[in-house]
């Protein structure tokens, strides 16, 4: 894990005695417990909180792995009641799904660093060029061409693919630098990389949210998702076996039930929000569900 610069504002401290900057970071209070935090997040959450400690008693802010969403939202869960703690999500651009979390001294982040800056936010981007048309490659083909020139997958972030002319691949500094060297093909096709600015990155358009009804013989999740991406059931259902279709970022069977509070996520086309699920006097499903961009 590479420590992010530190925070220009801090530099006045640094002549403090190191008695004192022991003392106050031994001050920042532990967490009694990790309940509630689901299992398959525990190892990402008590990873953040060490990291957010090591930050702490430096006096630097510093950079978790990347986080999938639920594993992100629970480990600033576990920051909240923790005086003096903080931490802002940052994947390379606003509403990214897989992010960093930067974690540090609460007037260290409320400095307002410059995130956008890979030396402080801890972000990078790669434009990976190439011509798709006649083998169009996927997010997923992306990711595995990626892991396959020998990076984790925790170093690696979104991936935004563009049609048929390639993708941006979201990283950390010293991953987006070996995928610039080291990737030349994604699928059959010869790709082009290069390390660009993440204000250079063409992002999709936003979309505004809009609200899905529909009902259903069952809560399965191809029978929500197909309903509220608007796509053939069975192209869901294929979607979910590839894993590009999840329910709350994990790979489930096509037969999963979806309840209320649930997010499906569909690759390149965004996720839904499922606001309402309830049973109809003729035993059919009213499904309410958000859907966002």
């Amino acid at each position: 894990m590479l420590p992010l610069r530190r925070v220009a504002s801090l530099a006045s401290r640094r002549s403090t005695a190191a008695p004192a900057r022991r003392a106050a970071a031994s001050a920042v209070p532990r967490p009694p417990s990790l309940a509630g935090v689901p299992a398959d997040a525990r190892d990402d959450v008590i990873r953040a909180l060490e990291i957010a400690d090591r930050a702490a008693a430096t006096w630097t802010l510093q950079a978790t792995p990347f986080l999938k969403p639920p594993a992100a939202a629970a480990a600033l869960a576990a920051l909240a009641p923790l005086a003096g703690l903080a931490g802002v999500p940052w994947g390379g651009y606003a509403g990214a799904e897989r992010c960093r979390l930067i974690v540090g001294r609460e007037e260290d982040l409320a400095s307002s660093p410059d995130l956008a800056d890979p030396a402080v936010g801890g972000v990078a981007a790669v434009a990976v060029a190439g011509t798709f048309a006649f083998d169009a490659a996927t997010h997923r083909d992306f990711l595995g061409a990626v892991l396959n020139t020998g990076l984790d997958r925790r170093v690696v972030g979104d991936i935004l693919v563009a049609a048929d002319a390639g993708a941006t691949i979201f990283s950390t500094p010293d991953a987006a630098a070996h995928i610039a060297a080291s990737l030349d093909r994604v699928r059959t096709v010869r790709v082009r990389c290069a390390v660009v600015a993440l204000e250079s990155v063409a992002l999709p358009a936003v979309k505004p949210a809009t609200t899905v009804r529909t009902v259903e013989a069952s809560t399965r999740l191809d029978a929500v998702a197909a309903a509220a991406f608007r796509m053939p059931r069975a192209k869901v259902a294929d979607g979910v076996r590839r894993g590009d279709v999840r329910l709350n970022w994990r790979e489930a069977k096509p037969s999963a039930a979806v309840a209320a509070g649930d997010v499906i996520s569909v690759a390149g086309k965004g996720r839904a929000e499922v606001v309402a699920v309830e049973e109809t006097k003729k035993g059919r499903w009213a499904i309410e569900a958000v859907r966002l961009a």
